[in-house]
């Protein structure tokens, strides 16, 4: 079987510019791709820190490397960045939007994700902090309970907040 070629489309592009690139890459036509091999990580450029990018990122590097893939486009948003940029057989496209609609972007994505999550809008997201003086009036409860399962060290944990 002949190597395929494969598309990605995630949020958070695989490299942030940290600068505009000498020669003022980001005006270039889009038929012109910046190698990024030309630049310097950490001065130019950076990789996205953690998420989907740190697990795509190497799961294609394999998949080119064992042959199973002989390319791969990778599209994201990624408005300070050139149109397109090449590490070897890879192409980044970087999306452009425009502020105003990606404030409905925003707005749209956190909704996905509170329905997804069964968050209301109303409901702060919980980074496990509490406001000071809220310790006493809330109480979490961790409870365990087995399965009926095959293996008897499946269990199943719920957690809430009252």
């Amino acid at each position: 079987m002949a190597p395929l070629s494969i598309c990605i489309n995630t949020q958070t592009p695989l490299v942030q510019f940290l600068r505009p690139p000498e020669g003022n890459l980001l005006d270039q036509p889009e038929r012109d791709a910046t190698d990024l091999t030309t630049l310097q990580e950490g001065v130019d450029y950076r990789f996205s820190p953690g998420g989907v990018t740190r697990m795509v990122y190497p799961l294609v590097r394999r998949l080119i490397k064992d042959g199973v893939i002989d390319e791969a486009h990778w599209i994201a948003l990624n408005p300070k960045a050139p149109g397109t940029v090449r590490i070897g057989p890879m192409t980044l496209h970087n999306v452009t939007i425009d502020s105003e609609k990606m404030a409905g972007y925003g707005e749209v994505k956190e909704a996905i994700w509170g329905r997804i999550h069964d968050i209301s809008p109303a409901e702060p997201h919980d980074d496990g902090s509490l406001p000071s003086g809220s310790r006493s009036s809330t109480r979490s409860t961790i409870s365990t309970r087995s399965t009926s399962t095959t293996s008897s060290r499946c269990r199943s944990v719920t957690c809430s907040a009252r």
